[in-house]
């Protein structure tokens, strides 16, 4: 196995926060800020994630099946005793993307309904951290009472 099967699978970890950010913002927008960092992007996907896997985790491992953490820990790291002591049938990758499609599917829900709520409220004009709109669309749109302010600076 080689790296790239880890990296993938720590994509799929991801894919919850991924989904929720782009479900929450406008189409418009790619990104809340533009002075946000990449690194800060994959932190905020990280919390995310552990938020809304945390719960759906725990309620999968009680309710539905056993979830075997083990082969999971030992595919992370690329172990090559997963392959040989602990084979993985199909029925577990199967159900390993089947919890990664409903995990993703309500990431997008409570992204969109986390959006309604956002934009009711107003909070995405109180605090920054919300933003959906750029300042200039909410301007144009009479959600704010005066221009947003330029960056100007003299050389």
């Amino acid at each position: 196995m080689s790296i790239l099967f880890a990296a993938i699978l720590i994509v799929l970890l991801l894919l919850p926060g991924i989904v929720f950010r782009f479900s929450y913002l406008s189409e418009s927008e790619k990104k809340i800020d533009p002075k946000i960092g990449f690194v800060d992007e994959i932190f905020f996907y990280i919390i995310i994630s552990f938020i809304i896997q945390i719960p759906i985790y725990l309620i999968t491992d009680k309710y539905i099946c056993d979830v075997d953490e083990n082969k999971f820990y030992l595919l992370l790291i690329n172990n090559e005793k997963a392959i040989v002591h602990n084979s993985i049938t199909a029925s577990e990758i199967g159900l390993f993307f089947l919890y990664t499609f409903f995990v993703s599917f309500i990431s997008f829900l409570l992204g969109r309904r986390f959006r309604t709520i956002v934009l009711r409220k107003g909070w995405d004009l109180q605090f920054h951290v919300l933003k959906i709109y750029s300042h200039w669309f909410d301007f144009f749109e009479g959600r704010l009472h005066a221009p947003p302010h330029l960056c100007t600076t003299v050389n």
